[in-house]
């Protein structure tokens, strides 16, 4: 599903963000990808997302070589494909809790009665329903939480990424986090998670944790 072949990724005075970085993940799996801030792992899922491209190497995902993609198609292959889960949520403030989890539709050639169904069903997941339309910086944290899964998961993508999902939230909602990231991947999502909290190291469900150290895979 995703691979990094021979990755480097250098900055300005020759710093090395990541260096000969090679690694796969496989249809339905849950990595982890492990390291201390600025270790490496926030740069690994902007190369996978197509959100910047490596220096060298190649990043395949779902076999599209999306290193190699001009940033328009970079774009479209995200939408279509990749949900986001962030550690600042990045939501909206001003919009509704409907129109934060519709903005990865956007643009798109869905018709309204579609994606009012696919929000519908996600409110419903995620106990929202009664706040639809409700200004999202009135919503608590936990809140807040679960319109970031909606919104990841409004264009149905196969790939789920979070860049430290839980930096932000207390024990019990990341405790809440956790069982939701469960469900997503006995639905078979193939989820890469970026953290350094020890919560997730000893999860039964994981299939793999990726440790890297100042940009070199250990």
């Amino acid at each position: 599903m995703i691979k990094l072949e021979n990755i480097n990724k250098i900055f300005a005075n020759n710093f090395y963000a990541l260096k000969d970085i090679s690694l796969h993940v496989s249809k339905g799996e849950l990595v982890l990808l492990k390291s201390a801030s600025g270790g490496g792992k926030s740069t690994i899922l902007s190369l996978i997302a197509g959100l910047s491209k490596p220096s060298s190497g190649e990043v395949l995902v779902k076999d599209e070589r999306i290193s190699k993609l001009p940033d328009d198609f970079a774009s479209l292959f995200r939408r279509q494909n990749i949900g986001f889960i962030f550690q600042k949520f990045n939501l909206i403030e001003d919009l509704s809790v409907r129109d934060n989890i519709i903005v990865p539709l956007i643009p798109s050639d869905f018709d309204e009665d579609l994606i009012e169904k696919r929000v519908a069903r996600l409110l419903q997941r995620f106990d929202l329903s009664e706040k639809k339309e409700e200004i999202v910086r009135n919503l608590s944290g936990g809140q807040q939480q679960r319109v970031v899964i909606a919104r990841a998961l409004i264009n149905e993508p196969s790939i789920i990424i979070a860049d430290e999902p839980t930096a932000n939230l207390d024990e019990k909602l990341s405790l809440d986090f956790v069982a939701f990231l469960q469900e997503l991947q006995n639905e078979g999502k193939t989820i890469v998670v970026a953290t350094h909290d020890p919560l997730f190291f000893n999860l039964p469900f994981v299939d793999r944790i990726i440790e890297i150290h100042k940009g070199v895979l250990l």
